[in-house]
Protein backbone atom coordinates (compact mmCIF):
# COMPACT_ATOMS: atom_id res chain seq x y z
CA UNK A 1 0.00 0.00 0.00
CA UNK A 2 1.52 3.29 -1.07
CA UNK A 3 1.21 6.41 0.99
CA UNK A 4 -1.56 8.81 0.07
CA UNK A 5 -0.73 12.51 0.04
CA UNK A 6 -3.69 14.52 1.27
CA UNK A 7 -4.96 17.32 3.46
CA UNK A 8 -6.73 16.68 6.77
CA UNK A 9 -7.94 19.10 9.42
CA UNK A 10 -4.68 19.88 11.17
CA UNK A 11 -3.34 18.66 14.48
CA UNK A 12 -0.59 21.29 14.38
CA UNK A 13 -2.25 24.07 15.73
CA UNK A 14 4.93 7.43 40.65
CA UNK A 15 1.37 6.06 41.16
CA UNK A 16 -0.77 6.99 38.24
CA UNK A 17 -3.05 9.94 38.97
CA UNK A 18 -5.75 11.58 36.87
CA UNK A 19 -7.45 14.95 36.64
CA UNK A 20 -9.88 16.68 34.30
CA UNK A 21 -8.20 19.50 32.40
CA UNK A 22 -10.89 21.06 30.20
CA UNK A 23 -14.57 21.33 29.45
CA UNK A 24 -14.22 18.76 26.66
CA UNK A 25 -13.46 16.09 29.27
CA UNK A 26 -9.79 15.50 28.55
CA UNK A 27 -8.35 13.59 31.49
CA UNK A 28 -4.71 14.05 32.48
CA UNK A 29 -2.89 10.89 33.54
CA UNK A 30 0.39 11.11 35.45
CA UNK A 31 2.12 7.72 35.29
CA UNK A 32 5.19 8.62 37.33
CA UNK A 33 8.58 6.92 37.05
CA UNK A 34 10.19 5.69 34.88
CA UNK A 35 8.51 8.22 32.56
CA UNK A 36 10.23 11.60 32.42
CA UNK A 37 10.69 14.65 30.20
CA UNK A 38 13.99 15.73 28.64
CA UNK A 39 15.13 18.00 31.46
CA UNK A 40 13.52 16.14 34.35
CA UNK A 41 9.97 17.53 34.36
CA UNK A 42 7.22 14.98 35.00
CA UNK A 43 5.52 13.34 32.04
CA UNK A 44 1.75 13.14 31.71
CA UNK A 45 -0.65 12.27 28.92
CA UNK A 46 -4.27 12.98 28.08
CA UNK A 47 -7.29 10.87 27.21
CA UNK A 48 -10.87 11.61 26.16
CA UNK A 49 -13.57 8.96 25.92
CA UNK A 50 -15.66 9.12 22.77
CA UNK A 51 -19.04 7.80 21.73
CA UNK A 52 -18.07 5.42 18.91
CA UNK A 53 -16.04 2.22 18.84
CA UNK A 54 -12.98 3.85 17.32
CA UNK A 55 -9.62 4.91 18.74
CA UNK A 56 -7.14 7.58 17.67
CA UNK A 57 -3.61 7.54 19.09
CA UNK A 58 -1.97 10.93 18.58
CA UNK A 59 1.70 11.86 19.01
CA UNK A 60 2.46 15.53 19.59
CA UNK A 61 5.28 17.35 17.79
CA UNK A 62 7.78 19.77 19.28
CA UNK A 63 11.26 19.78 17.79
CA UNK A 64 14.21 17.52 18.57
CA UNK A 65 17.89 17.48 19.44
CA UNK A 66 20.50 14.87 18.57
CA UNK A 67 23.96 16.29 19.32
CA UNK A 68 25.73 18.77 21.57
CA UNK A 69 24.94 21.75 19.36
CA UNK A 70 21.22 21.19 18.90
CA UNK A 71 20.69 20.13 22.50
CA UNK A 72 22.43 23.32 23.62
CA UNK A 73 20.19 25.39 21.36
CA UNK A 74 17.12 23.95 23.06
CA UNK A 75 15.30 23.20 19.80
CA UNK A 76 12.71 21.03 21.56
CA UNK A 77 9.80 21.07 24.00
CA UNK A 78 10.74 20.29 27.60
CA UNK A 79 7.38 19.96 29.39
CA UNK A 80 3.94 18.49 28.75
CA UNK A 81 0.84 20.51 27.92
CA UNK A 82 -2.76 19.50 27.23
CA UNK A 83 -4.25 19.38 23.74
CA UNK A 84 -6.24 22.34 22.48
CA UNK A 85 -9.88 22.50 21.46
CA UNK A 86 -9.59 22.94 17.69
CA UNK A 87 -8.72 20.78 14.69
CA UNK A 88 -8.47 17.09 15.48
CA UNK A 89 -8.91 17.92 19.19
CA UNK A 90 -12.37 19.38 18.78
CA UNK A 91 -15.29 17.38 20.12
CA UNK A 92 -17.84 19.69 18.46
CA UNK A 93 -16.44 20.41 14.98
CA UNK A 94 -18.14 18.17 12.42
CA UNK A 95 -15.15 18.58 10.09
CA UNK A 96 -12.99 16.67 12.56
CA UNK A 97 -12.88 13.03 11.40
CA UNK A 98 -12.04 11.99 14.99
CA UNK A 99 -14.73 14.13 16.62
CA UNK A 100 -16.43 11.29 18.53
CA UNK A 101 -13.56 8.82 18.78
CA UNK A 102 -11.78 7.67 21.92
CA UNK A 103 -8.67 9.85 21.79
CA UNK A 104 -5.24 9.30 23.34
CA UNK A 105 -2.98 12.37 23.18
CA UNK A 106 0.71 11.64 23.86
CA UNK A 107 2.61 14.87 24.65
CA UNK A 108 6.17 15.26 23.42
CA UNK A 109 8.90 16.45 25.77
CA UNK A 110 11.89 14.17 25.09
CA UNK A 111 13.51 15.57 21.90
CA UNK A 112 13.62 12.10 20.29
CA UNK A 113 10.53 11.76 18.08
CA UNK A 114 8.87 9.53 20.71
CA UNK A 115 11.43 6.80 19.96
CA UNK A 116 14.25 7.00 22.52
CA UNK A 117 15.17 5.09 25.64
CA UNK A 118 18.43 6.65 26.79
CA UNK A 119 19.75 9.44 28.98
CA UNK A 120 22.64 11.13 27.20
CA UNK A 121 25.10 13.68 28.55
CA UNK A 122 26.21 16.09 25.82
CA UNK A 123 29.49 17.88 26.47
CA UNK A 124 29.49 21.62 25.87
CA UNK A 125 32.24 24.21 26.17
CA UNK A 126 31.52 24.99 29.79
CA UNK A 127 29.18 22.29 31.09
CA UNK A 128 27.50 18.96 30.41
CA UNK A 129 23.91 18.96 29.18
CA UNK A 130 21.98 15.89 30.32
CA UNK A 131 18.92 15.01 28.22
CA UNK A 132 16.45 12.24 29.02
CA UNK A 133 15.55 10.85 25.60
CA UNK A 134 12.81 8.61 27.05
CA UNK A 135 10.10 9.06 24.42
CA UNK A 136 9.62 5.34 23.90
CA UNK A 137 9.13 4.77 27.62
CA UNK A 138 6.61 7.63 27.80
CA UNK A 139 4.73 6.49 24.70
CA UNK A 140 4.44 2.93 25.92
CA UNK A 141 3.07 4.11 29.27
CA UNK A 142 0.38 6.13 27.49
CA UNK A 143 -0.49 3.40 25.00
CA UNK A 144 -0.63 0.69 27.67
CA UNK A 145 -3.13 2.80 29.61
CA UNK A 146 -5.38 3.37 26.60
CA UNK A 147 -5.15 -0.24 25.45
CA UNK A 148 -6.29 -1.42 28.88
CA UNK A 149 -9.50 0.61 28.96
CA UNK A 150 -12.69 -1.38 28.39
CA UNK A 151 -13.94 0.91 25.61
CA UNK A 152 -10.77 0.14 23.66
CA UNK A 153 -10.96 -3.65 23.92
CA UNK A 154 -11.99 -4.25 20.30
CA UNK A 155 -12.19 -1.00 18.30
CA UNK A 156 -13.51 -1.19 14.75
CA UNK A 157 -11.06 1.43 13.48
CA UNK A 158 -7.76 2.66 14.91
CA UNK A 159 -5.85 5.70 13.63
CA UNK A 160 -2.25 6.50 14.56
CA UNK A 161 -1.52 10.15 13.83
CA UNK A 162 1.04 12.83 14.55
CA UNK A 163 2.19 16.34 13.74
CA UNK A 164 5.76 17.35 12.82
CA UNK A 165 8.12 15.27 15.01
CA UNK A 166 4.99 13.48 16.21
CA UNK A 167 4.50 12.17 12.67
CA UNK A 168 7.81 10.34 12.95
CA UNK A 169 6.66 9.21 16.39
CA UNK A 170 3.52 7.84 14.78
CA UNK A 171 5.63 5.93 12.24
CA UNK A 172 7.74 4.53 15.09
CA UNK A 173 4.72 3.46 17.13
CA UNK A 174 2.10 2.52 14.50
CA UNK A 175 3.31 -1.10 14.31
CA UNK A 176 2.80 -1.48 18.08
CA UNK A 177 -0.72 -0.07 17.76
CA UNK A 178 -1.48 -2.33 14.80
CA UNK A 179 -0.24 -5.40 16.66
CA UNK A 180 -2.49 -4.59 19.61
CA UNK A 181 -5.57 -4.62 17.36
CA UNK A 182 -5.01 -7.15 14.57
CA UNK A 183 -8.69 -7.25 13.58
CA UNK A 184 -9.26 -3.48 13.37
CA UNK A 185 -9.12 -1.26 10.31
CA UNK A 186 -5.90 0.74 10.60
CA UNK A 187 -4.99 4.22 9.43
CA UNK A 188 -1.87 6.38 9.68
CA UNK A 189 -1.79 10.14 9.14
CA UNK A 190 1.29 12.33 9.42
CA UNK A 191 0.92 16.11 9.37
CA UNK A 192 3.95 18.25 8.45
CA UNK A 193 6.53 15.49 8.27
CA UNK A 194 6.92 12.99 5.44
CA UNK A 195 10.12 11.18 6.41
CA UNK A 196 12.99 13.45 5.33
CA UNK A 197 15.94 13.04 7.69
CA UNK A 198 19.65 13.60 7.14
CA UNK A 199 22.17 10.78 7.44
CA UNK A 200 23.83 12.49 10.39
CA UNK A 201 20.54 13.05 12.24
CA UNK A 202 19.66 9.41 11.83
CA UNK A 203 23.09 8.19 12.96
CA UNK A 204 22.98 10.47 16.00
CA UNK A 205 19.45 9.30 16.83
CA UNK A 206 20.59 5.68 16.85
CA UNK A 207 23.59 6.51 19.03
CA UNK A 208 22.27 9.20 21.38
CA UNK A 209 18.58 8.29 21.67
CA UNK A 210 18.82 4.53 21.30
CA UNK A 211 16.18 5.03 18.59
CA UNK A 212 14.47 1.74 17.85
CA UNK A 213 11.44 0.39 16.03
CA UNK A 214 9.08 -2.52 16.45
CA UNK A 215 10.78 -5.91 15.96
CA UNK A 216 7.73 -6.88 13.90
CA UNK A 217 8.98 -4.66 11.06
CA UNK A 218 11.58 -6.52 8.96
CA UNK A 219 14.69 -4.47 8.33
CA UNK A 220 14.24 -2.12 11.28
CA UNK A 221 16.10 -4.21 13.85
CA UNK A 222 19.10 -2.59 15.55
CA UNK A 223 21.71 -4.21 13.29
CA UNK A 224 20.01 -2.91 10.15
CA UNK A 225 19.51 0.54 11.66
CA UNK A 226 23.25 0.73 12.38
CA UNK A 227 23.98 -0.45 8.84
CA UNK A 228 21.73 2.22 7.32
CA UNK A 229 23.17 4.91 9.58
CA UNK A 230 26.69 4.05 8.45
CA UNK A 231 25.85 4.17 4.73
CA UNK A 232 25.21 7.72 3.55
CA UNK A 233 24.09 6.45 0.15
CA UNK A 234 20.94 5.06 1.76
CA UNK A 235 18.07 7.50 2.31
CA UNK A 236 17.30 6.70 5.96
CA UNK A 237 13.88 8.36 6.00
CA UNK A 238 12.77 6.60 2.84
CA UNK A 239 14.10 3.32 4.21
CA UNK A 240 12.09 3.67 7.43
CA UNK A 241 8.86 4.69 5.71
CA UNK A 242 9.08 1.94 3.08
CA UNK A 243 9.84 -0.74 5.67
CA UNK A 244 6.89 0.34 7.83
CA UNK A 245 4.46 0.50 4.91
CA UNK A 246 5.61 -2.87 3.54
CA UNK A 247 5.11 -4.50 6.95
CA UNK A 248 1.53 -3.15 7.17
CA UNK A 249 -0.07 -3.81 3.76
CA UNK A 250 -3.61 -3.44 5.10
CA UNK A 251 -3.00 -0.07 6.75
CA UNK A 252 -3.98 3.10 4.93
CA UNK A 253 -1.07 5.53 5.16
CA UNK A 254 -1.55 9.21 4.39
CA UNK A 255 0.36 12.44 4.99
CA UNK A 256 0.36 16.18 4.43
CA UNK A 257 3.30 18.47 3.80
CA UNK A 258 4.13 21.82 2.24
CA UNK A 259 7.16 22.76 0.15
CA UNK A 260 7.28 25.97 2.19
CA UNK A 261 7.56 24.21 5.57
CA UNK A 262 10.21 26.27 7.35
CA UNK A 263 10.30 24.00 10.41
CA UNK A 264 11.05 20.81 8.47
CA UNK A 265 13.62 22.47 6.24
CA UNK A 266 15.34 24.20 9.18
CA UNK A 267 15.75 21.02 11.19
CA UNK A 268 17.03 19.23 8.10
CA UNK A 269 19.64 21.96 7.62
CA UNK A 270 20.63 21.78 11.31
CA UNK A 271 21.30 18.08 10.74
CA UNK A 272 23.62 18.77 7.84
CA UNK A 273 21.06 18.15 5.12
CA UNK A 274 21.12 20.06 1.83
CA UNK A 275 18.18 21.04 -0.37
CA UNK A 276 15.24 19.84 1.73
CA UNK A 277 12.65 20.69 -0.94
CA UNK A 278 14.15 18.38 -3.56
CA UNK A 279 14.70 15.64 -0.97
CA UNK A 280 11.08 15.97 0.16
CA UNK A 281 9.76 15.90 -3.40
CA UNK A 282 11.86 12.84 -4.24
CA UNK A 283 10.54 11.02 -1.19
CA UNK A 284 6.90 11.91 -1.85
CA UNK A 285 7.19 10.94 -5.53
CA UNK A 286 8.72 7.62 -4.53
CA UNK A 287 6.30 6.48 -1.84
CA UNK A 288 3.13 8.55 -2.35
CA UNK A 289 0.29 8.08 -4.80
Amino acid sequence: MKLLLLTLISACSSATTTSNVSSSSWTEIKPGAPTICSKGAPFSFYYRKGTVNKLVVEFQGGGACWDSSTCSLGTFTKTCSPPGETGVHSSTDARNPYENWNHLFVPYCTADAHGGNKTTSYKGFFSTNKIHHMGRVNSFAAMDHAFGLPENAKPDVVATIGCSAGSLGAIVNAPYVNAQYPNAIHQYFGDSYVGVISSQQFADGIKNWDLSFSPSVPGLDHANLVRVAANKSIDAGLYIVNATITASPDTQFASYTSSADVVQSSFYTLGGGIDWVNHMRHLTETVHD
